[in-house]
């Protein structure tokens, strides 16, 4: 799923079939004495229903084929479809979970029914296929002059409520060797919002526009929303870098910045991202801005903001034109760390 993609929703035809068949199935006129059915079908239009309007309330629910769910996570999807009050309310909020539980990846399809309930209420089914547990995935990527082959693995749905765990290894002509690690679970249930922990390890050859490597180790927590337009990403980290292995043209400025120093920051991230594709888009366009204040927690103490557009427009039919720019500035107490400052030329230029 894009950055800014809903997630898809059950068709609602089959719905309101089965809300018609249950409102008329309830309906006064239903219930009434087989001799007054001549007089009431003679008087159509008096007794016609508003089925979206109708009040009802649902007072069961059953999922069927659904194997790793937890019960607080379904009563947490399912908390706005039990406080509907009207069938057409009905109809949304049911629609609306079960197109939760194929974004989450906990269902592959899920078909929706309504049956007449408990206490004269309505009982919402789900027939559902169980979603994929596991994953794994090979590629091979081309870009910013290097060329990276990567291991994915993920497991979905990890403790019954859309949880996802997910590693990655890489190894490139520029990095050297890569590895990260993180556990997404998304809040009250809702697709479009996460918390995410994650660690990685990221050691990486600058000497095709530098003479030197750096390591980089890091964790951090982060809060993502996907809104309709925009997304936004909090994200609170540690990161501890090395800049090592000096070749012996080094500037006196980079044997100064040689060695270890560690940051602690908080950043916010906002995008909008229309493209066709992260990886290799043919159309679209990309916003992104970040601010990043360093040093909460100790270490290193600076402020930072970044920002970047790109855009992509196809031209014919075997050629795209991208165009990017960025830029940002960057202060603080004394001489900035070389990791974090900005470069004109290399990989991203």
């Amino acid at each position: 799923m894009t950055d800014n993609a809903a997630y898809e929703v059950p068709s609602a035809g089959g719905l309101f079939r089965e809300a018609q068949r249950y409102a008329q199935a309830s309906s006064p006129a239903s219930r009434q004495p087989s001799d007054t059915g001549a007089q009431a079908s003679a008087q159509p239009s008096s007794q016609s229903l508003n089925i979206g309007a109708q009040n009802v309330r649902v007072t069961q629910f059953t999922a069927v084929g659904l194997t790793r769910a937890r019960n607080d996570f379904l009563h947490t999807l399912l908390d706005s479809t039990f406080k509907a009050q009207t069938f057409q309310q009905v109809l949304h909020e049911s629609r609306e979970a079960a197109g939760k539980l194929q974004a989450l990846g906990i269902a592959k399809q899920v078909s929706v029914a309504l049956d007449k309930g408990p206490h004269d209420g309505v009982r919402v089914v789900f027939r559902c296929e169980d979603g994929s547990r596991y994953a794994l995935k090979t590629g091979v990527n081309v870009g910013d002059d290097e060329g990276t082959a990567n291991v994915t693995g993920r497991i979905n749905n990890v403790w019954g409520g859309g949880e996802v765990l997910e590693a990655s290894y890489s190894r490139g002509s520029k990095t050297q060797a890569a590895f990260q690690g993180s556990l997404s679970v998304p809040v009250n249930a809702d697709p479009r919002r996460h918390i995410e922990v994650s660690a990685s390890q990221t050691a990486a050859d600058m000497r095709p526009y530098s003479t030197h490597d750096e390591v980089r180790r890091a964790v951090g927590v982060a809060y993502r929303a996907v809104g309709s337009v925009l997304t936004h990403d909090v994200r609170c980290s540690a990161m501890w870098r090395d800049i090592c292995n000096l070749g012996s043209e080094a500037s006196p400025t980079l044997r100064t910045e040689a060695g270890h120093t560690v940051k602690t920051s908080l950043a916010y991230t906002v995008s909008h991202d229309s493209r066709d594709s992260p990886t290799v888009p043919s159309r679209g366009s990309l916003v992104r801005a970040t601010a990043e204040v360093a040093g909460l927690l100790g270490g290193l103490k600076f402020a930072k903001v970044h920002g970047e557009m790109q855009t992509n427009q196809r031209v014919g039919t075997d050629f795209v034109l991208a165009t990017g720019v960025q830029g940002g500035v960057l202060v603080g107490p004394g001489r900035s760390p070389l990791s974090d400052r900005f470069f004109v030329g290399g990989q991203t230029s």
